[in-house]
């Protein structure tokens, strides 16, 4: 078996070991995939074949450390909210906006808010506090996402008379 024939072999059982150790994170599996194949080839070219008995071994727990890694730096970056708590928020705890502006903001998005129902209430809140698409998605398919901003759009036409 050559060395391209090996590797393959061995990249292959690496994806299989990041989605069965690893899938359960809320985290992107092609992105943990990436970066598992990136630490794999790394500890390949770090490795002293010398005194390592068996390369593969040490390969695949450098692959996952480096999964691990990058879990902890998407879980430090991305803010995660319950959807559960979304009901709870009270239209005053909002400081998210300018202090000049905030009054009517405020207005509008408690307008926007009584508008809305279920889902639809969810992801404005969503969009309220920054929360990325690939978090709401979850909640949500991409198709309605897109629909639910278009009728967002709408309805913000239909409240400032646009």
């Amino acid at each position: 078996m050559n060395t391209n024939e090996s590797f393959t072999k061995h990249a292959s059982k690496l994806k299989n070991c990041i989605r069965k150790d690893f899938g359960n994170y809320h985290v992107d599996i092609d992105d943990l995939i990436q970066e598992g194949s990136l630490g794999f080839i790394d500890a390949i070219e770090k490795v002293d074949r010398s005194k390592t008995k068996n390369i593969f071994n040490f390969c695949y727990q450098m692959a996952k450390w480096r999964c691990l890694d990058y879990i902890r730096k998407e879980k430090r970056h991305h803010m995660e909210v319950e959807i559960d708590s979304l009901d709870e928020i009270n239209i005053n705890e909002l400081h998210v906006f300018d202090e000049t502006n905030k009054v009517c903001e405020l207005i509008f998005i408690e307008k926007a808010l009584n508008a809305c129902s279920g889902h639809h209430r969810q992801l404005l809140l969503l969009e309220i506090f920054g929360i990325k698409n690939n978090n709401s998605s979850k909640l949500l398919s991409e198709n309605s996402i897109r629909r639910i901003k278009r009728e967002f759009k709408n309805s913000y036409l239909v409240l400032t008379g646009s």
